[in-house]
C-alpha cells in the first residue's frame, strides 16, 4: 500500500533503475521522472513496438514487471512515486496502449487501440477502460 512518502532518491537514480526493466519485445525509448510541489514522484515510460501481435502477449508481463519495480522503489528505496504511466506506440507513432496507475489515490485507468485485444491485464479490476 502506498504511504504518502516524499521522494528521497534523486530523479536520475529512479530513471536509471526504471531503464533496467526488461521490456520483452518492446523498445523503451523514453523514461521521464518528475517531482510535484509536494516532492512526490511521477514516472512516464514510453515504449515502441514493431509488431502489434507481440504486444498482445507482452503487455500483461510488462505491466507486472513495472508495477513490481515501482513497488520496490517505493518500499525499499523511498522513491516516493505516486503516479506512473505506460505509453506504448507503434513505430509510426500511433498510440496502441496507455496505462496510468495513481498509487497515491489507488486509481488505475487504461486505454487500448480497438484492434488490440488483451485477454488479461493484471490488477485492473477497478480500472476504467475504453476503446478507440
Amino acid at each position: 500500500m502506498y504511504q504518502n512518502k516524499r521522494c528521497e532518491l534523486a530523479t536520475i537514480e529512479i530513471k536509471t533503475l526504471l531503464e533496467s526493466i526488461p521490456t520483452e519485445e518492446m523498445t523503451l525509448n523514453d523514461v521521464q521522472v518528475s517531482l510535484d510541489e509536494s516532492n512526490l514522484g511521477r514516472c512516464l515510460l514510453g515504449l515502441q513496438v514493431s509488431d502489434i501481435t507481440t504486444v498482445k502477449t507482452d503487455i500483461p508481463i510488462l505491466n507486472q514487471k513495472i508495477q513490481t519495480a515501482i513497488n520496490d522503489l517505493n518500499e525499499n528505496h523511498n522513491a516516493g512515486i505516486a503516479v506512473y504511466e505506460i505509453k506504448i506506440d507503434s513505430l509510426s507513432g500511433e498510440p496502441i496502449y496507455r496505462y496510468i496507475n495513481d498509487i497515491q489515490f489507488a486509481h488505475r485507468s487504461w486505454w487500448r487501440d480497438s484492434s488490440l485485444w488483451i485477454d488479461e491485464i493484471p490488477d485492473l479490476d477497478e480500472a476504467s477502460n475504453s476503446d478507440k
